[in-house]
């Protein structure tokens, strides 16, 4: 069987790029193809990188998303450093607030790094928060990129 290092990813977003440039890196001949590089998703997304705040439930996609979420920083850190160019990444931690009548038994989480703030507390964190916030989450492992500057990256 004759294999061809030769790949065309169809598709110009950050999934298509990203893989584009990891099998450059292995020594593929890549080719990529979108319709509109303009339109790509990247450029509306929120770029939270927040499983816990998300509140995936315990499941395979929980254990993808938190692999995932682990995996983040060394590869923006090998695209930084690949490209000379900031990703926009940020482990800036998320802050959640719970409201009444949104309450959650605490118990029932999975056991993952986060920490529940009270009412007063949450307050000295996030100024400006109503009365019906009666305490929040504070993931400290989730995080955020700029997708736009992630983008501009991948398209080194």
């Amino acid at each position: 069987m004759n294999v061809s290092q030769d790949i065309l990813i169809i598709g110009g977003g950050i999934i298509g790029l990203s893989l584009a440039v990891e099998l450059k890196l292995r020594g593929a001949s890549v080719s990529v193809v979108d319709r509109d590089f303009k339109q790509a998703a990247a450029r509306a997304a929120a770029g939270m990188l927040a499983p816990q705040a998300e509140k995936i439930p315990p499941s395979p996609m929980l254990d993808l998303c938190l692999q995932s979420r682990a995996l983040y920083s060394t590869w923006v850190d090998r695209l930084e450093e690949i490209t000379g160019l900031k990703t926009g990444y940020w482990r800036s931690g998320i802050l959640a607030p719970v409201c009444q009548g949104d309450w959650e038994d605490k118990s029932s989480l999975p056991n993952l790094n986060a920490q529940w703030l009270d009412a007063d507390t949450i307050r000295q964190h996030q100024w400006g928060l109503g009365e019906e916030v009666v305490g929040g989450w504070w993931y400290p492992d989730d995080a955020q990129v700029d997708n736009r500057a992630l983008f501009r990256t991948l398209q080194f």
